[in-house]
């Protein structure tokens, strides 16, 4: 009875297991199906996709990672050994040998393994070979009346492939180096004392120079004669502008969990490579890759249409344009359908940047007027130099001040006005008047 017992016994623990063997095989095959879809949704990294920036001059090339988060590696297509693109190597240089069309691929992989390229068509040449700078002319063109010193000279070299440009006034000034506007300078230069001076300006671009000489000659002042010397100034503001293209680009980020990735790229009014960064920010054009365009103008918000621009996965598009004009920003959303596509947002355009100087320009206008006899006069006409092609040009200012010599008699006299001296023990009146674009200046002595 007791054996009965036992066997029965056996017989339903051997059930019992069998049952929790088949139970925890449907749980753990539950349990990794669920772990399996979790893993895919929530801990799986996306796919790399590939998108990288090319800049070049010559046969000196710079890409530019534009896909961070994933590793991998740069084939430049000319033989070379590939070189790793990750965290530490985001943008690299690389120098061709020689001129020609290349295919450039970037591979990345994710952490899994999984991996996406990018080929680009590259042609690459020579750089352009530096051509000859050349002085076209020099000219000087005496701007104060009379021909003895002082005298203002008004001095304009026009130039041709120049990079920069040097002046030396033939006088104790130091040499002025200029690096703008190289096509046509203006210089006006008054020298105080007699004598020739010869005036050089050499053009420059690379290790090739031109240059031109031109000697202006100043007399002595006539015996008897006083100076009067007229200062026009003229204030308002330097504008230059320039154009650059520019590009927005960005791929969904691998560490976003959602469907929805947040687009912010900036682009900035200055490069690193800028001397001078008062630059700013006047239009933004952009150009879809359907080929429609859009404009900033004057704007500082702009929305975008986004499947008008050809970017039928990107939503919410706006230009905004910072407070001081330095920088603009693209902000939006990108769907993850655009990284499962491969794809990515690029938006490219032309960048137009102003830089405005408040500027001053006093050019002194020195003529001899000669000491008359009692009850005589002496007469000049002085004419004034042409107004500025300056923003905000502000009214023009006159001054005057009476020299004898090395001896100032007056000086911060208002034009038009009067005010009665003393030269050389003579009591006398000077009068300016202006006529339109001339003063004329009358010495009478009492």
């Amino acid at each position: 009875m007791a054996a009965k017992e036992d066997e029965g016994g056996k017989k339903a623990g051997g059930w019992f297991k069998a049952i929790l063997g088949t139970l925890g095989g449907l749980m753990s095959g539950a349990v990794v199906m669920y772990l399996s879809a979790f893993v895919d949704r929530a801990v799986k990294p996306a796919k790399p996709v590939p998108n990288f920036r090319v800049e070049h001059e010559g046969r000196t090339v710079h890409f530019e990672n534009l896909s961070p988060g994933f590793s991998g590696w740069w084939d430049f297509g000319d033989g070379t050994e590939l070189v790793p693109a990750d965290g530490a190597h985001q943008s690299v240089l690389h120098q061709y040998e020689r001129p020609g069309d290349y295919s450039v691929k970037l591979s990345l992989s994710n952490l899994l393994g999984e991996e996406n390229d990018r080929t680009v068509a590259l042609h690459v040449e020579d750089p352009p070979e530096v051509k000859q700078p050349k002085v076209v002319s020099l000219t000087t063109e005496r701007v104060s009346p009379g021909t003895s010193a002082p005298a203002t000279y008004k001095i304009t070299a026009k130039t041709e492939n120049a990079t920069a440009c040097v002046w030396d006034l033939g006088d104790d000034r130091p040499l002025q180096a200029v690096s703008e506007n190289m096509a046509v300078q203006e210089h006006w230069v008054t020298f105080d004392k007699p004598g020739d001076y010869a005036v050089e300006v050499v053009a420059i671009n690379d290790a090739q120079v031109d240059y031109k000489t031109q000697v202006v000659s100043v007399k002595d002042a006539p015996a008897g004669s006083v100076s009067v010397v007229l200062t026009a100034t003229d204030a308002g503001t330097w504008v230059k502008t320039r154009k650059q293209s520019c590009m927005f680009s960005d791929t969904f980020r691998p560490d976003v969990k959602g469907d929805v990735c947040p687009l912010n790229r900036q682009l900035s009014a200055v490069s690193a490579g800028d001397k001078v960064r008062d630059w700013i920010i006047r239009d933004v054009q952009l150009t879809g890759i359907n080929g429609k365009t859009v404009s900033l103008g004057d704007k500082t918000d702009l929305p975008l249409d986004a499947a008008a621009l050809g970017l039928p996965n990107a939503r919410n598009l706006r230009l905004q344009l910072a407070d001081d004009r330095t920088s603009v920003r693209l902000v939006g959303d990108m769907t993850r359908d655009a990284a499962k596509a491969g794809a990515s947002v690029v938006l490219q355009g032309e960048m137009t940047e102003e830089q405005r100087k408040p500027t001053v320009r006093a050019v002194p206008l020195p003529c001899a007027l000669v000491l008359p006899a009692p009850g005589k006069s002496s007469t000049e006409v002085v004419s004034l130099p042409p107004p500025t092609d300056w923003a905000d040009p502000q009214p023009r200012k006159l001054s005057m001040e009476v020299r004898d010599g090395s001896a100032v008699v007056a000086k911060d006299l208002s034009v038009p006005g009067s005010v009665d001296l003393v030269l050389r023990q003579r009591r006398c009146t000077l009068v300016a008047t202006r006529v339109k674009d001339q003063v004329r200046l009358d010495l009478t002595a009492k």
